[in-house]
Protein backbone atom coordinates (compact mmCIF):
# COMPACT_ATOMS: atom_id res chain seq x y z
CA UNK A 1 0.00 0.00 0.00
CA UNK A 2 1.31 3.54 -1.01
CA UNK A 3 0.13 6.38 -2.48
CA UNK A 4 -0.74 6.27 -6.48
CA UNK A 5 -1.44 2.44 -6.44
CA UNK A 6 -5.24 1.18 -7.51
CA UNK A 7 -7.72 -0.58 -5.02
CA UNK A 8 -7.84 -2.96 -8.13
CA UNK A 9 -4.46 -3.58 -7.80
CA UNK A 10 -4.70 -4.22 -4.20
CA UNK A 11 -7.64 -6.05 -4.41
CA UNK A 12 -5.96 -8.45 -6.60
CA UNK A 13 -2.74 -8.93 -4.51
CA UNK A 14 -4.70 -9.88 -1.60
CA UNK A 15 -6.95 -12.71 -3.30
CA UNK A 16 -3.49 -13.61 -4.94
CA UNK A 17 -1.81 -14.12 -1.22
CA UNK A 18 -4.90 -16.16 0.17
CA UNK A 19 -5.19 -18.23 -3.01
CA UNK A 20 -1.37 -18.97 -2.88
CA UNK A 21 -2.17 -19.98 0.65
CA UNK A 22 -4.38 -22.55 -0.63
CA UNK A 23 -7.30 -20.97 1.05
CA UNK A 24 -10.57 -20.64 -1.18
CA UNK A 25 -12.76 -17.40 -0.44
CA UNK A 26 -17.20 -17.15 -0.27
CA UNK A 27 -19.22 -14.62 -0.77
CA UNK A 28 -18.54 -11.73 -0.43
CA UNK A 29 -14.65 -12.34 -1.08
CA UNK A 30 -13.15 -9.40 -0.09
CA UNK A 31 -14.69 -6.28 1.42
CA UNK A 32 -12.28 -3.25 0.21
CA UNK A 33 -13.03 0.60 0.52
CA UNK A 34 -10.43 2.99 0.64
CA UNK A 35 -10.22 6.97 1.49
CA UNK A 36 -9.49 9.56 4.25
CA UNK A 37 -13.13 8.70 6.00
CA UNK A 38 -15.08 6.08 4.05
CA UNK A 39 -17.73 4.73 6.41
CA UNK A 40 -18.83 2.52 3.65
CA UNK A 41 -18.85 -1.43 3.89
CA UNK A 42 -19.32 -3.98 0.80
CA UNK A 43 -17.46 -4.92 -2.18
CA UNK A 44 -15.77 -2.22 -3.92
CA UNK A 45 -18.01 0.43 -5.62
CA UNK A 46 -16.29 -0.11 -9.15
CA UNK A 47 -17.20 -4.12 -9.13
CA UNK A 48 -20.76 -3.26 -9.26
CA UNK A 49 -20.66 0.42 -10.27
CA UNK A 50 -19.54 1.70 -13.88
CA UNK A 51 -16.52 3.88 -12.27
CA UNK A 52 -12.89 3.41 -12.28
CA UNK A 53 -10.98 2.59 -8.73
CA UNK A 54 -9.51 5.13 -6.44
CA UNK A 55 -5.92 5.16 -6.04
CA UNK A 56 -4.60 5.40 -2.70
CA UNK A 57 -3.34 8.78 -1.66
CA UNK A 58 -1.28 9.81 1.65
CA UNK A 59 -3.80 9.86 4.88
CA UNK A 60 -5.50 7.43 3.11
CA UNK A 61 -7.54 4.62 5.74
CA UNK A 62 -7.82 1.05 3.75
CA UNK A 63 -10.57 -0.84 5.40
CA UNK A 64 -11.11 -4.48 4.47
CA UNK A 65 -12.72 -7.97 5.84
CA UNK A 66 -11.27 -10.70 4.40
CA UNK A 67 -13.20 -14.10 4.67
CA UNK A 68 -10.30 -17.04 3.50
CA UNK A 69 -11.32 -20.53 4.23
CA UNK A 70 -9.33 -22.66 5.33
CA UNK A 71 -9.75 -26.83 5.80
CA UNK A 72 -13.60 -25.82 5.14
CA UNK A 73 -13.60 -23.22 8.03
CA UNK A 74 -14.30 -19.48 7.48
CA UNK A 75 -11.60 -17.43 9.20
CA UNK A 76 -12.70 -14.01 9.23
CA UNK A 77 -9.95 -10.67 9.38
CA UNK A 78 -11.27 -7.35 9.17
CA UNK A 79 -8.50 -4.76 9.31
CA UNK A 80 -7.89 -1.03 8.90
CA UNK A 81 -4.51 0.28 7.52
CA UNK A 82 -3.59 4.20 6.87
CA UNK A 83 -1.17 5.83 5.06
CA UNK A 84 0.94 8.47 6.40
CA UNK A 85 0.06 10.69 7.80
CA UNK A 86 -2.52 9.44 10.32
CA UNK A 87 -5.08 12.54 11.21
CA UNK A 88 -5.35 12.56 15.09
CA UNK A 89 -9.37 11.53 14.62
CA UNK A 90 -8.45 8.25 12.90
CA UNK A 91 -5.54 7.58 15.79
CA UNK A 92 -7.57 8.15 18.35
CA UNK A 93 -10.18 5.62 16.97
CA UNK A 94 -7.06 2.97 16.11
CA UNK A 95 -6.04 3.43 20.34
CA UNK A 96 -10.15 2.99 21.45
CA UNK A 97 -10.18 -0.10 18.66
CA UNK A 98 -6.87 -1.39 19.98
CA UNK A 99 -8.20 -1.21 24.03
CA UNK A 100 -11.41 -2.76 23.52
CA UNK A 101 -9.93 -5.30 21.46
CA UNK A 102 -7.16 -6.28 24.69
CA UNK A 103 -10.70 -6.10 26.98
CA UNK A 104 -11.90 -8.96 24.58
CA UNK A 105 -8.85 -11.17 24.97
CA UNK A 106 -8.57 -10.39 28.37
CA UNK A 107 -12.08 -11.34 29.09
CA UNK A 108 -12.10 -14.32 26.75
CA UNK A 109 -11.72 -17.21 29.20
CA UNK A 110 -13.95 -20.36 29.66
CA UNK A 111 -16.48 -20.29 31.56
CA UNK A 112 -17.29 -16.74 31.03
CA UNK A 113 -20.38 -15.70 28.69
CA UNK A 114 -20.38 -14.54 25.42
CA UNK A 115 -22.41 -11.72 26.67
CA UNK A 116 -19.69 -10.93 29.31
CA UNK A 117 -16.52 -11.01 26.41
CA UNK A 118 -19.00 -8.39 24.23
CA UNK A 119 -19.93 -5.83 27.13
CA UNK A 120 -15.98 -6.08 27.85
CA UNK A 121 -15.24 -5.38 24.45
CA UNK A 122 -17.84 -2.60 24.24
CA UNK A 123 -16.47 -0.87 27.67
CA UNK A 124 -13.58 1.38 26.30
CA UNK A 125 -16.07 1.99 23.24
CA UNK A 126 -18.74 3.37 25.49
CA UNK A 127 -16.16 5.74 27.29
CA UNK A 128 -14.68 7.24 24.60
CA UNK A 129 -17.86 8.37 23.25
CA UNK A 130 -17.68 6.51 20.35
CA UNK A 131 -19.93 4.31 17.87
CA UNK A 132 -19.81 0.95 16.24
CA UNK A 133 -21.51 -0.61 13.53
CA UNK A 134 -20.02 -4.30 12.45
CA UNK A 135 -19.84 -6.88 15.40
CA UNK A 136 -16.70 -7.03 17.92
CA UNK A 137 -16.93 -10.22 18.25
CA UNK A 138 -18.56 -13.68 16.69
CA UNK A 139 -17.95 -17.37 15.97
CA UNK A 140 -16.99 -19.64 14.05
CA UNK A 141 -18.41 -22.98 16.23
CA UNK A 142 -21.04 -23.02 17.04
CA UNK A 143 -21.82 -20.58 14.20
CA UNK A 144 -23.66 -17.30 13.83
CA UNK A 145 -23.06 -16.07 17.83
CA UNK A 146 -22.27 -12.50 17.29
CA UNK A 147 -22.13 -9.06 19.66
CA UNK A 148 -24.81 -6.65 17.69
CA UNK A 149 -25.30 -3.97 20.20
CA UNK A 150 -24.09 -1.21 18.31
CA UNK A 151 -22.47 1.51 21.34
CA UNK A 152 -23.40 4.85 20.72
CA UNK A 153 -25.09 4.32 17.08
CA UNK A 154 -27.63 7.05 18.10
CA UNK A 155 -24.45 9.32 18.00
CA UNK A 156 -23.26 8.29 13.83
CA UNK A 157 -22.98 11.08 11.26
CA UNK A 158 -26.24 10.26 8.95
CA UNK A 159 -27.82 8.83 12.17
CA UNK A 160 -31.52 10.11 9.94
CA UNK A 161 -30.46 7.61 7.02
CA UNK A 162 -30.64 4.57 9.43
CA UNK A 163 -33.87 5.35 11.65
CA UNK A 164 -34.85 1.80 11.65
CA UNK A 165 -31.55 0.50 12.93
CA UNK A 166 -31.78 -0.12 16.34
CA UNK A 167 -29.15 -1.04 19.08
CA UNK A 168 -30.07 -4.97 19.90
CA UNK A 169 -28.25 -7.03 22.32
CA UNK A 170 -25.78 -9.88 21.35
CA UNK A 171 -27.08 -13.20 19.60
CA UNK A 172 -26.30 -15.96 21.73
CA UNK A 173 -25.34 -13.80 24.87
CA UNK A 174 -25.51 -16.63 27.43
CA UNK A 175 -23.30 -18.97 25.39
CA UNK A 176 -20.28 -20.34 27.92
CA UNK A 177 -17.32 -20.03 26.24
CA UNK A 178 -15.50 -23.32 26.71
CA UNK A 179 -11.97 -24.33 25.62
CA UNK A 180 -11.63 -24.92 22.02
CA UNK A 181 -14.08 -22.58 20.78
CA UNK A 182 -12.86 -20.66 17.59
CA UNK A 183 -13.99 -16.59 17.86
Amino acid sequence: MRPGVSERALYADIMKTICESGAAVRYPRLILHTGADNLSWGPPVWQYQAQPPRFLQTGDLVQAEIFPCYGGLEAQQQMSVSLKPVNSVNAECAAVARKSYEAGLKALRPGRTFQQVCDAMEEPLRAAGCWHLTPLLHSLNPLGWTSATQVGIEQMPGREKYKDLRSRPAVGGDLVIQAGMVL
